[in-house]
């Protein structure tokens, strides 16, 4: 008796368990990158201070991320070129292909006419899309001021001050030293060599002087002297005269 073996039947799905594990983790994977590529680009790129700094690829991510530019006017733009230049060479082709005057009047329509059109209506989308840049533009000004003005400053109330009275210390009298004068410089006195002296000759003996008698004084009254000693007259009483 033969074994044989136990096949899965495979139901067209086209994925086995193993091939279902390795799909889970790997998009598990792709998220925890994901969230840290995002944390690395809101800490390091995103910020405006942060820009001057950067390289030349990661400013223009800065820029992407930040809405700095939009990738649908981009999208808009190239498919307005598109569409003009495919308007425009369609009815130039359309000129080979006319059967009548209707074939040709709608050919130089398309040429001329198309492009008005497409025109038109890419400058109503691009309106949509400036009215939306120009909403961005102002939020981040508004917030860029927010950052940039100081939080108020709540007025503080100053308690009086009550000053304690001064009191000037006395300056300190300083003392200006004497002048020093210097005393003239003396000439060494050289005493005199005394001159020889010549002998004296003798002085005569003076004779003596006879003495002078007093004046006498008379009395202005009655004519009688004075006594040498006498302050009165004699005779008359009369004080002697000075």
């Amino acid at each position: 008796m033969s074994y044989m073996p136990s096949v899965t039947p495979d139901y067209g799905y086209g994925y086995s368990s193993g091939s279902a594990v390795a799909s889970t983790v790997l998009t598990i994977l792709a998220i925890l990158f994901a969230i840290g590529g995002a944390v690395v680009l809101f800490l390091f790129v995103l910020p405006e201070k942060k820009r001057e700094k950067l390289p030349r690829i990661l400013q223009m991510a800065h820029d992407l991320f930040n809405f700095k530019w939009l990738l649908l006017e981009m999208i808009l733009k190239a498919l307005y070129c598109f569409l003009t230049l495919y308007v425009i060479f369609q009815g130039f082709f359309d000129l080979f292909l006319i059967d009548n005057g209707l074939d040709v009047l709608a050919a130089f329509a398309t040429m001329l006419l198309g492009p008005i059109g497409v025109r038109i209506s890419f400058e109503l989308l691009m309106m949509l899309i400036l009215l939306v840049k120009n909403v961005i533009s102002i939020n981040n000004k508004l917030s860029g001021k927010a950052e940039d003005e100081p939080a108020p400053v709540e007025p503080e109330i100053e308690e009086p001050v009550v000053e304690a009275p001064v009191v000037e210390a006395p300056a300190p009298v300083v003392e200006a030293p004497a002048p020093v004068v210097e005393a003239p410089a003396v000439a060494p006195v050289v005493a005199p060599v005394a001159a020889p002296v010549a002998p004296v000759a003798p002085v005569a003996p003076v004779a003596p002087v006879a003495p002078v008698a007093p004046a006498r004084v008379f009395c202005p009254n009655c004519g009688t002297p004075y006594e040498p000693d006498s302050l009165f007259c004699a005779n008359c009483g009369t004080k002697k005269p000075q």
